[in-house]
């Protein structure tokens, strides 16, 4: 029988692990967040002389603003779905196995489509957080980025075994035959891989949104009726998410390369000859060429 100081113990590590964790990463979000935030309110305030061409009419920027308000408000509702799947407020039960979390992508955009039409609420939702994004950028983007940070919280809290798997992984001495991993890999540090990626990608993505939308609403563009361009210091800063945003996009690349080991879209479940001779290839140059893009937007910087 386990002692009752034994499962206090116990008990105490998780509560401890788990504050730890989900405080850092809400911490780290919403600090990316907001500094990114106050920096694009610091540059919308750039001399006219610094403007390079390329003017954005009414209709346009109508559009492009438009367009943007609906994906964060995407984002905010895939991430927001995966909170709440994840939250088990369960603290003396066991410990829940939990699968990866799916990080944002326009499949996910796709999923949420079909949600939309068939519930006016979220529809309704939609439209109003888009119209309100546009009003007042500035509150909306700074909550969504508090909402979204706690998302990441909830979810990274909740994942807390992934952590502990992965500090003290077990050896299986059998080698996959593909990639010359030892099946330990997929069991205890693959899972960690895939959570830093849900966590990367999703952040980086609605930290250039959120920028992007910031420049293109900047200097009263809606009520003037045009979009004068981009100065130099925003083009900078852009240039700097979307070299970072896009090493997470070659990171996902790279990983989707090993889960074509356990995919279940064949045949049979695994790699099968087109995976192999056909996905693995793409996957990799795939991830090869967003690495290049990223070090040379990075560079840029």
């Amino acid at each position: 029988m386990v002692s009752g100081s034994r499962l206090s113990g116990d008990f105490t590590t998780r509560l401890r692990l788990q504050g730890l964790l989900g405080g850092a990463i809400a911490a780290v979000s919403l600090g990316f967040l907001w500094g990114n935030l106050w920096v694009a309110d610091r540059y919308s305030q750039a001399q006219p002389c610094e403007k390079e061409p390329g003017q954005l009419q009414l209709r346009g920027l109508l559009l492009l603003t438009g367009l943007l308000s609906l994906l964060i408000g995407c984002l905010l509702l895939h991430y927001g779905q995966i909170a709440f799947a994840h939250w088990h407020p369960d603290f003396i039960g066991k410990p829940i196995a939990l699968q990866s979390p799916i990080p944002f992508s326009p499949e996910a955009v796709w999923a949420i489509g079909p949600q939309a039409i068939q519930s006016p609420l979220v529809l309704g939702l939609g439209v109003g957080l888009a119209i309100g994004l546009l009003i007042y950028p500035r509150l909306g983007l700074g909550a969504i980025g508090l909402v979204v940070s706690l998302s990441f919280s909830v979810i990274a809290s909740e994942c807390w075994t992934t952590i502990l798997l992965a500090r003290s992984p077990s050896q299986f001495n059998q080698i996959d035959p593909l990639f010359g991993h030892d099946l330990g890999f997929y069991l205890f540090t693959l899972p960690l891989w895939e959570l830093c990626e849900f966590w990367l990608v999703g952040l980086l993505l609605l930290g250039l949104l959120s920028v992007l939308l910031t420049y293109l609403l900047s200097s009263n563009s809606l009520s003037q009726g045009y979009f004068s361009g981009f100065s130099l210091r925003q083009r900078r800063h852009l240039d700097g998410l979307s070299g970072l945003l896009l090493l997470a996009i070659a990171l996902s690349d790279w990983l989707d390369r090993y889960r074509l080991l356990y995919s279940s879209a064949g045949a049979a479940y695994g790699a099968s000859y087109t995976s192999v001779n056909v996905e693995l290839p793409i996957y990799t140059g795939l991830s090869v060429l967003a690495l290049g893009l990223a070090i040379g937007l990075l560079g840029k910087v």
